[in-house]
């Protein structure tokens, strides 16, 4: 009985320490960073730029510059452009994209709060009734080396 004792103990500890390493495996790979891309598409004109902001949290989403973890501005072709966020650690994120057409870098409304150039949010939300997209509607995970993104433009 001593002996099954002590082997169970034994393979107990073994069990442990390789948990440990796993474990630290696990760590490791949050260290993993990614790509992601937005395929733009559906633009009304080539005016301006289009610029996309890339949120961890919902902290100013989806248009406080401030709070975005990466921004990007990029150029506009046929009516299409491509923004890609490099060497983004894996996690949870949540993309605004606006076309600036007149390039103020805000997205401009009319006396009413309606918006007056286009915007595309993440998961293809859009604002609500008393408000805009929220983050948690609007996130998505990001835990493969490359993701990517397709934006329709509404305006």
């Amino acid at each position: 009985m001593k002996m099954l004792i002590t082997l169970a103990l034994t393979l107990f500890c073994f069990a442990s320490f390789a948990w440990c390493d796993d474990a630290e495996a696990v760590d490791a790979a949050s260290d993993v960073h990614c790509t992601i891309t937005i395929n733009i598409s559906n633009l009304r004109n080539d005016d301006g730029q289009v610029a996309a902001l890339l949120f961890d949290s919902r902290d100013g989403f989806p248009s406080n510059k401030e709070n975005a973890v990466m921004t990007l501005t990029g150029s506009i072709e046929d009516g299409n452009a491509v923004l890609t966020f490099t060497d983004v650690p894996f996690g949870v994120y949540a993309v605004s994209v606006i076309h600036d057409e007149n390039m103020n870098e805000s997205l401009n409304k009319s006396i009413f709060g309606a918006p007056t150039e286009g915007y595309w949010i993440s998961n293809n939300v859009r604002g609500g009734l008393f408000g805009g997209p929220g983050f948690d509607d609007a996130s998505f995970i990001a835990a493969s080396p490359m993701v990517i993104l397709t934006a329709q433009f509404d305006y």
